[in-house]
């Protein structure tokens, strides 16, 4: 699936916010909690800062590979279980320009969040497959890990 520039415009400003923590360091995070606003992902945005990060929320466990079309700039991606621990970690993903010459990326065991990163951010923080990271979502349920 392609996307336009245009609907990347069109849903830029209705994302929920919420924060994930892991150990000290807090990240402002960006709710991708629809197929629309999981298609588009960070696609076209400049660049994600240090504290900020992307998370796609998925009703089940699940196998849910991400590739990078259309990114600016590379990422870490985590997939998190129901209790918010790290289960597959993908690390310094780089963008990809053509539709052709795509990679995929996916999680081996079920996951019902992904989590996207600046790269280098899971090395230098010392987030692990295994790490817990403590979830504040837009519904207000907090994961206390």
């Amino acid at each position: 699936m392609c996307i336009s520039k245009a609907l990347y415009v069109a849903i830029n400003n209705n994302y929920s916010i919420c924060t994930v923590k892991y150990k000290k360091h807090i990240f402002r995070t960006l709710v991708a909690d629809t197929f629309l606003k999981q298609a588009v992902g960070l696609m076209y945005r400049p660049h994600l800062k240090r504290n900020e990060a992307m998370l796609f929320t998925f009703r089940r466990g699940g196998i849910y590979p991400i590739w990078m079309l259309n990114m600016r700039f590379p990422i870490d991606i985590i997939w998190l279980g129901d209790n918010f621990q790290a289960i597959d970690i993908a690390h310094s993903v780089k963008p990809c320009s053509s539709i052709l010459r795509c990679k995929t990326y996916s999680n081996k065991r079920n996951a019902r969040y992904v989590l996207e990163l600046c790269a280098g951010i899971s090395n230098r923080f010392g987030i692990r497959v295994g790490s817990s990271l403590k979830v504040n979502n837009p519904e207000g349920r907090q994961n206390e890990r």
